[in-house]
């Protein structure tokens, strides 16, 4: 069986897995709309729409980059033999 504190960590994994799936989906779209909104008040279809969506992947992406990359440094100055940041 389970015990309370796996179970709270497999909850947690799954809520967070959720909320960047959410997050990678509903930015772009939302971005996209607010171009479509502009570009219906300017005239200039579909560039804001485009753009705005474009804009709101790379973001989510470098996001997501970013975000990683710190984790992972986080792991690794955990591990046996790693350099502390004094030496490099």
């Amino acid at each position: 069986m389970f015990d309370l504190t796996a179970r709270q960590k497999l909850n947690r994994g799954y809520s967070d897995g959720l909320s960047r799936a959410l997050e990678i989906v509903v930015t772009p779209l939302l971005l996209g709309f607010i171009g479509r909104l502009v570009d219906g008040w300017l005239g200039t279809s579909p560039w804001f729409t485009l753009g705005f969506g474009i804009f709101g992947v790379v973001g989510i992406a470098t996001k997501l980059w970013l975000g990683y990359d710190r984790e992972m440094r986080k792991h690794e100055a955990r591990l046996p033999g790693a350099r502390s940041a004094e030496s490099s």
